[in-house]
């Protein structure tokens, strides 16, 4: 059996180790196999990691998988993302997802040539990330003493994630979602009980100055924590009339010059972004046209496709997680064992999404990102919600144009979840073992 050697260079090589990968990170690599030589070229360690993984798709194992071929030659790529935002998001206050399964689907992600995890690490039903300035928040908002991300476990996830290429972006999401900042009896006079869906909704109270001191120290606490240029602060799902019903808060208001509980979200964002330290980028949620927004503030646009329309016509950056395509959560029933409040979202669906919709300007585009909510997903069925669907958009996102046919990206879907296996990852099906074997039959 013929073996060869694969040659790598790195343009600029970095001994300790490598840069904390950004928005401007070259991801780019050229890979040029035939029968003298393997080569592989990238400028930095970033773009070896993007090219070494495309080497592997390339492979095919025989004898058992002991031994692979490369059965094409010549083989000549030059290859760079089509987005510099490619996310996966993964809910761990629903359920308290464990650091070993966490640096899982880190290791998942690099296999996708993904580079962010959005960490949504907090939400109303717990607060498992350790504070410095308010530890009480986490004593009493953690599920249990065992079930909290200590900062040690924090830094950890942050270098793992630093060398598969995967940068880690924090939500602290507030006003609302945020019941579990006051479980404490210290704690208790921030946050309202605001029944939306769930009789456990709940938002912070704007009106009180102790609010937004124990949102500096949070904000100040994740800054210190995490290197990323962007924080996500949430922002959506406010119930203005819980707000509204209350008599201290109208009187707040009324002394603010704030009729609406529009204006009220919009004093509180205002005085939140100024607690932001001024080199961090503000992620907000979006699915409205009713706020106002500075212009370096980042839209996440999770309303339905439809609804484009609603940011058109500002300047800010998008990044793309429409529910009706990017919501992997979704489909599975609720929390009560109801009926789901949007359809399973399909691999086929997922790759036919439209990156380049007509109403946002290109240069607006960061990229997009799935959504992984964690109501109904644990350890034991994250890999399974995750993979195979989110294999489907990651390769939409890194090359926006390619669209082959259903027979060729099934092919590749099938291909990939068996590598994904050999890895130890637990996939969902992408089709029939029968139109596995039988692509032209079932996707003519």
């Amino acid at each position: 059996m013929d073996t060869h050697a694969l040659k790598i260079k790195i343009n600029h090589f970095e001994v300790d180790k490598p840069s904390y990968p950004s928005k401007k990170t070259d991801e780019s690599y050229k890979l040029d196999l035939n029968e003298q030589k393997w080569v592989l070229q990238a400028e930095n360690y970033h773009g070896f990691l993007r090219g070494i993984e495309t080497f592997f798709q390339l492979l095919e194992p025989i004898e058992d998988n002991s031994h692979y071929i490369l059965k094409f030659y010549p083989i000549d790529i030059e290859d760079s993302p089509s987005f510099p935002y490619r996310g996966i998001m993964i809910d761990t206050a629903r359920h308290f997802i464990k650091l070993n399964m966490l640096k899982h689907v880190i290791d998942g992600m690099m296999f996708h040539k993904l580079n962010v995890f959005h960490w949504h690490i907090v939400d109303e039903e717990s607060f498992p990330l350790q504070l410095k300035t308010f530890p009480q928040i986490t004593t009493f908002g953690a599920y249990s003493p065992k079930e909290i991300y200590t900062i040690e476990d924090v830094a950890e996830i942050i270098e793992y994630a630093r060398y598969r290429g995967v940068r880690v972006i924090p939500e602290i999401d507030s006003p609302a979602h945020s019941l579990s900042w006051g479980f404490s009896e210290e704690l208790k006079d921030i946050a309202l009980k605001c029944p939306i869906w769930a009789d456990y909704n709940g938002q912070l109270d704007p009106s009180l100055d102790k609010t937004y001191e124990i949102v500096e120290g949070i904000l100040n606490d994740v800054v210190d924590y995490f290197p990323d240029e962007y924080v996500h602060l949430g922002g959506d799902e406010v119930s203005f009339l819980c707000w509204e019903s209350k008599p201290w808060i109208q009187k707040f208001m009324k002394e603010n010059n704030l009729t609406n509980g529009i204006q009220l979200q919009n004093y509180y964002k205002n005085r939140e972004r100024k607690l932001l330290n001024s080199n961090k980028s503000a992620i907000f949620w979006v699915n409205d046209a009713n706020f106002d927004y500075q212009e370096t503030d980042i839209f996440q646009f999770w309303s339905s496709s439809d609804k484009y329309n609603l940011i058109e016509n500002y300047t800010n950056s998008v990044i793309f997680s429409p529910y009706d395509y990017f919501y992997i959560d979704v489909g599975y029933g609720s929390t009560t064992g109801n009926d789901a409040w949007s359809p399973f979202v399909t691999w086929k669906k997922i790759y036919s999404f439209n990156p380049y919709p007509k109403e946002i300007e290109r240069d607006r585009i960061l990229g997009g990102e799935v959504t992984l909510w964690a109501e109904l997903n644990s350890d034991s069925t994250t890999d399974n919600h995750l993979w195979s669907r989110s294999s489907a958009f990651a390769e939409r996102m890194w090359n926006a144009l390619i669209n082959n046919g259903d027979a060729d990206i099934v092919g590749r879907l099938v291909g990939n979840a068996k590598r994904l296996e050999r890895r130890g990852f637990q996939v969902s099906p992408v089709t029939s073992e029968y139109c596995e074997k039988n692509l032209k039959i079932c996707f003519p």
